[in-house]
């Protein structure tokens, strides 16, 4: 009986199909077949129309090499077992460009303007990219200083449009649901986005983050609550929580501005929604956007009490900030 190493290719090929996470790290033949795989998977996605495939790359390339290149601190030894496939950062990386396309983009807040004296001017507006055919949790991501700040919570809200749908800002809200006492960090509240259809490629989406009560917004005057971005992540499947929260030394590694720049950039090239054009390149970074040798841990607020978290997995459990490779 021939070792799970020594079959032929077009079994081994057959195998990754089925079980491309498991089997990827056999060994090098393994990984470069499995990349290989995923390259044919991406160009699947992409339109074979010589000249809309040749757009869409000039779109997405910069910002996917880009992205890529700032996974370096945390892949930089695999990408390399692949360095000689061709382009760099592209035939090395089919995998992480993949999930990246086809995945759930952090949309961080990099246009905050906090000096607006227009009440009614929302809090946020941007355009992002979820995948199709799925409902996806919407995540917002809060910096708090006080308690007073946190009551604020309860007066936002997050419209969302999507032009394929026809659907106009206010048919659907995020759900925030109450705040917590305590040592104020970083914080999340979720809600839940309806199914979207669409075609291979990701589905673009509007979003407006904005103050809705009974007296004027004034979170523009509020630097002790700041609003940091949305992601599409469900971080704990298993039990309905209303949030957590982490230190906020943690501020800073949350979000991965090339992500973002990659998300955008697939906004542009769908061209449903117009996308800031006054956005700052983030400056390079030899050390990642986070530290991996430093924990950032979760401190989760369930909603049923009979809900507890395990601290000593949490510790354990591989980074939440690093890219979650769904497929």
């Amino acid at each position: 009986m021939l070792a799970v190493v020594d079959l032929p290719t077009e079994i081994v090929w057959e195998l990754l199909e089925l079980c491309p996470r498991e089997l990827r790290a056999v060994n090098k033949r393994f990984y470069l077949l499995h990349n290989e795989l995923y390259r044919e998977k991406t160009l699947d996605l992409i339109p074979r129309v010589p000249e809309e495939n040749q757009e869409f790359w000039d779109v997405v390339k910069g910002p996917v090499v880009d992205y890529v290149k700032s996974l370096e601190f945390l892949r930089g030894n695999a990408r390399k077992i692949g360095r000689l496939l061709g382009e760099e950062y592209v035939d090395d990386s089919w995998y992480i460009i993949y999930n990246a396309i086809l995945g759930r983009l952090k949309c961080g807040n990099h246009f905050a303007v906090r000096d607006s004296l227009d009440y009614h001017k929302p809090i946020y507006t941007g355009s992002c990219v979820v995948p199709p055919g799925e409902s996806c949790p919407i995540n917002a991501w809060f910096h708090i200083d006080d308690l007073d700040a946190a009551r604020k919570l309860g007066t936002l809200v997050t419209d969302f449009g999507a032009s394929h749908t026809k659907l106009s800002p206010g048919e659907y809200c995020t759900e925030y649901c109450g705040f917590y006492q305590g040592d104020w960090g970083l914080l999340l509240q979720s809600g839940i986005l309806p199914k979207m259809e669409g075609r291979n490629l990701p589905v673009s989406i509007e979003l407006r983050l904005v103050e809705r009560s009974m007296t004027p917004p004034d979170y523009f005057e509020k630097p002790q609550l700041n609003f940091l971005g949305y992601d599409f992540r469900d971080y704990d499947p298993k039990n309905k929580w209303l949030f957590f929260r982490i230190d906020k030394s943690f501020k800073t590694t949350i979000f991965n501005p090339y992500e973002t720049l990659l998300s955008e950039s697939l906004v542009k090239w769908d061209g449903k929604f117009d996308v800031p054009s006054h956005f700052e390149r983030p400056q390079k970074s030899t050390t990642g956007y986070f530290d991996p040798s430093v924990k950032a841990v979760r401190k989760f607020m369930y909603r049923y009490p009979k809900s507890k978290q395990n601290l000593e997995l949490e510790k354990v459990l591989p980074d939440w900030r690093a890219p979650r490779l769904r497929r």
